[in-house]
């Protein structure tokens, strides 16, 4: 039988009653109603953006986050006003995710200040290039956050300006506690990105998996990384697709490759179902990578 005689997609809206009569079906008023109640909802928040105490208003109101017409036009208001990341952040009151359910745990707000971010980057980017060829001021003028100094905001202020926020009450001021405490900040920094690098959004897991590779390359986070990906049995793959996309290899790359597939290996609880490569396989496998690349 051909499934294409019952495309229910040519039926969506329609419903044919005992007469034989067509009439609209309940799912077009739905359909209908929900559209125009986003419709208001934009127009809501255009007319809020367009008052003296939008930054106050903003807070309180109640939107859905989720919808894209809405996050766009609340970023490129505020993108254009040349907000940092850091003030954007604050601005729409970003709650810090809890994991206890994975990627689903991470607050709409959270993904939109990272979307926030991306943007910022790009346009910084190009400002940069336009005040380089025109041999102009340069382009930090226009986004020149003045509390932290931070104009293109990197991996590395990202990195800090998270690891800040991750920041818990003191409770000892032991140096031993102060490392402690250092490493789960670390930790959940790389759990952030960890599930944002399994979103289905190309331009998230990108920023994640960069952000990963900064951690990585770092003397002291990369121990945090390990820790947290050895938990979620993480192949040793993933590590050399982020930190090696093109065949690239020195001695950085093949210390953190040696060193995870050791741990990786000798993890408690391994077995066959989650490592099913011996450690002398991945070292040859490393080596012919190497070769390939010359």
């Amino acid at each position: 039988m051909n499934e294409h005689l019952f495309d229910t997609g040519h039926f969506v809206g329609l419903e044919i009653p005992v007469g034989g009569k067509l009439s609209e079906s309940p799912l077009r008023d739905v359909l209908k109603s929900e559209t125009h109640d986003a419709e208001l909802m934009l127009s809501k928040v255009e007319t809020l953006l367009g008052k003296e105490d939008w930054r106050i208003s903003l807070r309180d109101l109640d939107i859905s986050w989720d919808d894209p017409v809405i996050r766009r036009e609340i970023i490129a208001h505020c993108l254009k006003l040349g907000l940092s990341p850091q003030e954007f952040f604050y601005l729409i009151d970003v709650p810090l995710p809890k994991f206890l359910f994975g990627l689903k745990s991470i607050n709409p707000k959270m993904i939109v200040w990272f979307e926030y971010i991306i943007q910022y980057r790009s346009l910084h980017a190009v400002y940069s290039f336009f005040a380089k060829e025109a041999n102009t001021a340069s382009p930090a003028t226009l986004f020149h956050d003045p509390t932290t100094s931070h104009d293109k905001f990197d991996d590395e202020d990202l990195f800090k300006f998270l690891l800040g926020i991750y920041q818990p009450q003191p409770v000892s001021k032991s140096a031993l506690t102060l490392a402690k405490r250092k490493s789960r900040q670390v930790d959940e920094v790389v759990k952030l990105f960890e599930f944002l690098r399994k979103d289905k959004d190309s331009h998230l897991k990108e920023l994640a998996e960069e952000m990963l590779e900064f951690l990585l390359f770092g003397s002291e986070t990369f121990t945090s990384v390990f820790r947290v990906w050895l938990s979620k049995y993480v192949s040793p793959m993933v590590l050399l697709r982020i930190v090696s996309p093109n065949g690239e290899h020195n001695k950085r790359i093949e210390f953190l490759w040696n060193r995870y597939v050791q741990l990786y290996v000798n993890h408690k609880g391994s077995t066959r179902r989650f490592y099913p490569l011996k450690y002398q396989d991945m070292l040859a496998f490393l080596k012919q990578k190497k070769t390939e690349s010359k």
